[in-house]
């Protein structure tokens, strides 16, 4: 029934007193006017009720305030019914005052306002006015209705209310009421009482005898006038208390969403405000009730990264929500509640009747071992899904923090592989696992042999032994035979381990894996040795990886080098599978500063159990080298051997031992640097074209007066340049021709270079020579395979190109590369 006509400022009276004046009129008492149904029906969809309460706190009088109210529906199909409430001040609790009120919609949400009504009001009339049964009053509250159910066509409406003019004029509240259809295959049943009522003695009945099937929800929604001391603190619904599950307060209007679903009846159901004030006013209260088919979704299951939480690293989380209803469940959100922290995910496509979906969250909070974590996973938190089960919503996951055992233990509070010895002076290591061999603990083994003959473990004769260290590494320990129920005895002396290292996976089944460590320099024999290692217990089990022995030994004859162990153990595995990334699933040994000036080489050796492929990733410093590591001999012992003279630095030296999905152990470095010495060479020229090379840092070249020219090859134009003989330097890996007008010599002195790295061209390259002979096969290049197999050198005396398999000091070589390369000596 629409009380104006769109596009006209004031109501036309003509077209609608008849029908005003022919609705039935509310009871009317000193009480006010009672709540009675005004509009009953079903909808495939919902009623929404946009209650628009307000204030307006500073005014002029006389002013009057100008408000607009924006609203925002649900998508809809069709509105079956609307309507809309404005309730204004007007100042006075009996006398009368003038008051405008100028009421414009914008119903289809374009931002243009089309007029509604234009009231005046100026009368002491009370309860329904006479001339205008959409009008109440109570005190000094006028409420107001209007139908608008033609007129609402866009999900974003909005009013303005204009009262300029008035005494008063404040806006209390301006709430739309909209039954809409959506498709859905739920019903609502709604009924909207309305009235004008005082005090808390009031009810309004609700005529539900239509009802015939049970329904899923049921909720009232009331709207009211009061200031704070006459708000309502208790509802019932047939005597029954109601739990209000939400609601909103300003200064003097209000509103109020309570669960009426087990206080429902069939049939006739009274809805009271008991707990209210005195000055209580309650001009709107609606009644809705789902039926029909609905969705019901349930947390079946939460998990955690390998059903863990673990410590320093975040961790994901993951639900599984069924819809276990009859009925799609539109848009809803996931909450997870984590300690005192809550997320939310989205699912925006709303769940088909019997399927699941999964959601996740990451926590990146970062917890120490044994910390509790306590998550709470709750589907539709804010209870917007209407389902036929409300009780399955929430699972709760509870856990202790635990440690990740196949990270690096900088993400478990353990040490790195750090240095335990290091030693200086003309010094040099030998390293082997002699005869030894992987014993699985299946075999219930009692006594484990291994030997290392003269030849294996060759320490020259007038050496000094500085240091001899035994390696026993272990894995799957069972039954806690490690440390303490092995004994060891070395070349028959039974000797304690100096050091033991362990890790283990830390969670689920869970065995430790680790290294003994024995110091046997003083029983180290040069003529060979026997270490023979006793388990107490044959029933126990654990898996022997094998046996490493390093010697570090003195000799005069050796050049000056510093060597540094370093010990430690780390179980590592970088996959997904583990909630692991290769990044976390690393081992560092952090090998400290050194004088690179004085550094000509550096040679780094690591121990890897369980390593075999090859595989593994080892880094020192920013380079990186994969599938590193595969086993010595029989034993489960990955041990690599390499130069890294050109990636030492004057700080921070590291290595590091990788995981990407590999099982290994990390246990041991061994860094040897060998340190620059005075070298000085004679290299001998024969008359005429001599291919010649000058090694050695930091050092000076002395050009006989015999030399009548020197040539350089350049590869990018396959001819000979000439050569300044002022610019000559040592050490760039670079080969000359050099010619002599007699037999002579060259002089170089410097440093002793141990490595070179120069860019070579697809094709032929005329390159140098180290301060020492070291075999064409050690020569690499980076990217890796770019050279070919032949390598030669010029005979002078023959007059021709002869095949070599070895660089000399001080010869130029012609070495062929299939494509643009470095080129690495060393």
């Amino acid at each position: 029934m629409n009380h104006t006509e769109k596009g006209k400022k004031t109501i036309i009276w003509g077209a609608c007193m008849a029908l005003l004046l022919a609705l039935t009129i509310p009871g009317v008492h000193a009480a006010g006017v009672d709540l009675t149904t005004a509009e009953t029906g079903t909808v495939n969809g919902d009623i929404a009720i946009l209650p628009g309460i307000m204030w307006n706190t500073s005014w002029t009088t006389p002013g009057g305030v100008v408000v607009t109210q924006d609203y925002v529906l649900p998508a809809f199909d069709t509105v079956q019914w609307a309507r809309l409430y404005v309730s204004v001040y007007c100042g006075s609790t009996s006398g009368a005052r003038e008051t405008f009120v100028n009421i414009s919609l914008d119903g289809d949400g374009d931002g243009t306002y089309t007029p509604l009504a234009d009231e005046y009001l100026n009368s002491t009339d009370m309860d329904v006015l006479p001339d205008r049964p959409y009008i109440t009053r109570e005190s000094s509250n006028y409420v107001m209705w209007y139908d608008v159910t033609d007129a609402i066509t866009a999900s974003t409406p909005s009013v303005q209310v204009n009262t300029t003019g008035s005494f008063d004029g404040r806006v209390k509240a301006v709430t739309l009421v909209v039954a809409y259809n959506d498709g859905r295959e739920q019903t609502v049943d709604y009924w909207v009482n309305q009235g004008h009522y005082n005090g808390n003695d009031g009810n309004t009945v609700f005529d539900a005898s239509a009802l015939t099937e049970e329904w899923l929800a049921a909720d009232v929604t009331c709207l009211f006038l009061s200031s704070d001391s006459s708000d309502c603190t208790r509802y019932t619904l047939n005597d029954i208390n109601l739990t209000e599950t939400d609601g909103g307060k300003v200064t003097y209007s209000g509103y109020r969403i309570l669960d009426a679903k087990d206080a429902m009846e069939t049939g006739a159901n009274t809805f009271a405000w008991p707990g209210a004030g005195n000055y209580y006013r309650i001009p709107l209260a609606v009644l809705a009730v789902t039926s029909g088919p609905a969705p019901d979704l349930e947390v079946t299951a939460v998990v955690t990264n390998s059903d863990e939480y673990f410590a320093h690293e975040p961790n994901w989380i993951k639900a599984a929500i069924l819809n276990n209803g009859t009925a799609d469940a539109g848009a809803f959100d996931v909450a997870f509640t984590i300690n005192d922290a809550v997320q939310t995910v989205t699912v925006p496509g709303g769940l088909p009747a019997g399927d699941t979906t999964v959601v996740e969250v990451t926590d990146a909070t970062d917890y120490m071992l044994n910390d509790r974590v306590n998550v709470t996973v709750t589907a539709d938190p804010d209870n917007t899904i209407t389902e036929s089960d409300e009780t399955d919503n929430r699972a709760v996951l509870n856990a202790t923090v635990v440690y990740n055992g196949y990270k690096g233990k900088r993400f478990t509070d353990g040490e790195d592989i750090e240095t335990r010895i290091s030693h200086d002076g003309t010094i040099n290591c030998t390293w082997s696992v002699g005869d030894s061999a992987y014993v699985g603990g299946t075999t219930h083994w009692t006594e484990i042999t291994a030997g290392w003959t003269a030849e294996e473990m060759a320490v020259p004769a007038n050496a000094t032994l500085r240091d001899v260290r035994l390696y026993v590494p272990y894995t799957w320990d069972k039954n806690a035979v490690m440390p303490d129920t092995v004994t060891l005895t070395f070349n028959g002396n039974e000797t304690a381990y100096a050091a033991h290292y362990a890790d283990q996976k830390s969670y689920g089944t869970s065995y430790p894996y680790g290294m003994l460590v024995y110091n046997v320099t003083s029983l180290f024999s040069p003529d060979g040795n026997t270490a023979v290692l006793t388990k107490a217990e044959a029933s126990t089990e654990v898996s022997m990886r094998g046996m490493t022995l390093v010697a570090v030994y003195e000799d005069a004859a050796e050049p000056v080098r510093s060597i540094f162990i370093n010990e430690g153990f780390d179980l590592l595995y970088g996959d997904a599978s583990k909630s692991t990334t290769p990044e976390e699933a690393t081992a560092y040994a952090p090998l400290g500063d050194m004088d690179t000036a004085s550094v000509a080489s550096a040679r780094l050796i690591t121990f890897a159990p369980g390593a075999n492929g090859p595989e593994g990733t080892l880094i020192f410093n920013n380079e990186v080298w994969e599938n590193v590591w595969s086993y010595a001999g029989t034993t489960q012992i990955g041990i690599d051997d390499r130069q890294v003279s050109r990636f030492t630095q004057a700080s921070g030296n590291t290595a590091a031992f990788r995981s990407e999905s590999e099982y290994f152990e990390a246990a041991c470095t061994i860094l040897v640097t060998e340190h620059h010495t005075p070298v000085s060479l004679d290299i001998p020229l024969s008359p005429g074209w001599n291919m010649v090379s000058f090694p050695g840092e930091s050092g000076n070249i002395t050009l006989p007066p015999e030399v009548t020219d020197i040539y350089s090859y350049n590869t990018e134009t396959g001819r000979y340049d000439p050569v300044n003989r002022e610019s000559l330097t040592t050490g760039t890996g670079t080969a000359y021709w050099v010619a002599a007008g007699s037999t002579c010599s060259i002089g170089v002195t410097g440093q002793n270079q141990q490595w070179y790295a120069t860019p070579a061209a697809s094709g032929w390259n005329m390159v140098g020579s180290l301060s020492h002979t070291i075999a064409c096969s050690q020569a690499c290049t980076n990217p890796t395979g770019a050279l070919g197999n032949a390598y030669y050198t010029y005979n002078p005396s023959e007059g021709r190109y002869d095949s070599v398999t070895d660089f000399i000091p001080g010869r130029g070589y012609w070495v062929s590369a299939m494509q643009d390369c470095q080129l690495i000596l060393e």
